[in-house]
């Protein structure tokens, strides 16, 4: 009887470590090992630390972040990992090879994580492009409100030069290349400032245009057809007269010059009486598009281009200066004592929404549809 009872006691015991071993087996949800939802645990977590460092960090041009591309190398590890989950909740691996596969694939993600940080950048990198502006669709160059753009000394004896390169796409309408210039359909405010602008109603036109009161202008013009060229453009301003010259007892007022070629003299086509009148408004000076007495964009003015090389000099510049800007505009460093502003927008700007002028005094914003185009 003793031997009948021991053995029941034995048959008992090792049902029981049966049932504690089939029980330790099994998940506490899903049926599956325990050790496999560690291992897709540890598969999880990895995913985070990868997503949160792509989240963390920070994309672009400058030193200290990464280049767009290297966003790849993070989600192709994350793909990975999330494939190995899928395949393993749909019962796609062996559960003897989970340990060695999770181990090299957790390995393989690290390695990613060190190719990636090694992609950061260790200089602000400058990109040679071109930037396209599509101003007949919204897009324009914001340089913000500064009189230093409109007013060169005293009123009837101001003195001042804008040269720069550009390439239009087309030459049709009325459109404005770069402006402080306050227009005004209405009719109720007074129009101020310059811009250089086209218009091509009974032929085309280059023009300058200079506020001289309420519906007062001054606009110079000279023959302009040329689309898809890089030209340079300079229009040198001196109401005292530009190089001291004058024609009919009057100061030559304007000269413009195209590829350094002089196209136009002239005097004032106003009384004495109506000098040049700076921009006092609360408005930007902007490219490819005009602005209201009021500050809003004028929607029919824009053009479709690229510029580049904008310099604005407080002074009358002559014909061999402009044609030496012409000819090497990096020489331009911005330390210049009458260079009032300048941008060179031959590099893909490092942000977009502040890009320094050369002298570091003054930003500008591109606004709307516009693109960098880079330059092999």
């Amino acid at each position: 009887m003793k031997n009948i009872y021991s053995i029941r006691l034995l048959i008992i015991a090792f049902l029981s470590a049966f049932a504690m071993s089939v029980c330790y087996s099994c998940s506490d949800d899903d049926g599956e090992g325990i050790k496999v939802y560690e291992y897709r645990e540890q598969i999880g977590k990895k995913i985070k630390v990868l997503t949160d460092l792509q989240a963390e960090s920070q994309f672009g041009l400058r030193e200290g972040m990464y280049p767009e591309t290297s966003k790849v190398i993070l989600e192709n590890a994350i793909a990975k990992l999330k494939d190995f989950l899928q395949t393993m909740k749909e019962g796609g691996v062996a559960e003897m090879q989970i340990p060695d596969e999770t181990a090299r694939l957790l390995k393989e993600s690290d390695e990613k994580i060190a190719e990636f940080k090694a992609t950061i950048r260790t200089e602000d990198l400058l990109v040679p492009a071109e930037l396209q502006v599509n101003g007949k669709n919204g897009g324009y160059i914001d340089f913000g409100v500064h009189p230093e753009y409109s007013t060169f000394g005293e009123a009837g004896k101001q003195a001042f030069t804008v040269e720069f390169w550009v390439k239009l796409k087309d030459v049709e309408g009325f459109f404005y290349l770069i402006s402080t210039f306050t227009d005004d359909e209405r009719n109720d405010h007074e129009r101020k400032g310059w811009c250089v602008n086209s218009y091509n109603y009974g032929g085309n036109n280059m023009r300058m245009t200079y506020g001289m009161g309420f519906n007062d202008l001054m606009e110079p013009a000279f023959g302009f057809t040329t689309v898809n060229e890089w030209v340079h453009l300079a229009v040198v301003t001196d109401e005292t007269g530009v190089d001291g010259e004058t024609s009919g007892g009057r100061p030559i007022m304007t000269k413009m010059y195209l590829n350094g070629e002089l196209k136009l003299s002239t005097t004032s086509h106003q009384d004495a009486s109506k000098p040049y009148a700076a921009n006092s408004n609360n408005v930007p000076m902007v490219a490819f598009t005009g602005m209201s007495a009021t500050g809003s964009r004028i929607e029919d003015k824009g053009a479709n281009g690229s510029m580049k090389h904008l310099h604005i000099w407080n002074g009358a510049k002559t014909q061999d200066e402009i044609r030496q800007l012409m000819e090497y505009p990096e020489k331009v460093t911005g330390t210049e004592s009458d260079l009032v502003c300048g941008w060179s927008f031959a590099k893909m700007a490092l942000d977009d929404q502040d890009i320094k002028d050369l002298t570091g005094k003054y930003t500008a914003r591109l606004v709307g549809d516009y693109s960098w185009i880079e330059l092999e």
